[in-house]
C-alpha cells in the first residue's frame, strides 16, 4: 500500500511542479510561447502607386505590402505630407508561396484637380519611403472662347 501511495505522491508533486512553471512562465512574460520566439514582428513597410493615368478625374490606389517574421493581424496607417493621416488599418499577414509573410492593402483614390503631395504607410515601428503623387489637371476651354484675338 505504501508503494502506490508514493507513486501517487511523486505523480502529484512533478504534475503541480510542471503546472507552477508554465503558469509562472506565462505570467512573467505575457507572451509565453513553446521555442520563445514570441509574436510575429514587421520586418519592412512598403508603398507603390498603380492608376491615376489619363485626364481628371484620375482613379489608383496606394498598395501597401507589409513584410512580417509569421502570420498575424498587424495595424498600418497612411500619412500624407502636410499632416493628414489615416485611422488604423487593420491587415492579416499570410504565408506566400515563396515562404515569406506578407499582408496587403489597397487604398483606392480618385484626384480630381492639381495634386503635387507624397504619402507613407507605417506598420509598428517600421516606415515606408515617401511616395509622390504628382498630377495635372488640364482646365477645359469653354466652346466659342478664343483667346490671342
Amino acid at each position: 500500500m505504501s508503494t502506490i501511495i508514493r507513486t501517487i505522491a511523486i505523480r502529484t508533486i512533478a504534475a503541480v511542479a510542471a503546472s507552477s512553471f508554465v503558469a509562472g512562465a506565462a505570467f512573467a512574460g505575457g507572451n509565453f510561447q513553446v521555442g520563445g520566439s514570441g509574436p510575429a514582428t514587421v520586418k519592412q513597410v512598403k508603398l507603390s502607386l498603380n492608376g491615376f493615368n489619363g485626364g481628371c478625374p484620375s482613379n489608383g490606389a496606394l498598395i501597401t505590402r507589409v513584410e512580417t517574421t509569421g502570420p498575424g493581424n498587424f495595424k498600418i496607417r497612411y500619412r500624407k505630407a502636410g499632416g493628414g493621416k489615416s485611422d488604423l488599418i487593420t491587415v492579416a499577414a499570410v504565408k506566400t508561396q515563396n515562404g515569406k509573410y506578407v499582408a496587403k492593402h489597397v487604398q483606392p483614390m480618385t484626384i480630381t484637380k492639381t495634386t503635387d503631395t507624397k504619402y507613407m504607410v507605417e506598420s509598428g515601428a517600421k516606415i515606408s519611403p515617401w511616395v509622390d503623387v504628382r498630377k495635372t489637371c488640364a482646365v477645359a476651354q469653354p466652346e466659342g472662347l478664343k483667346l490671342g484675338g
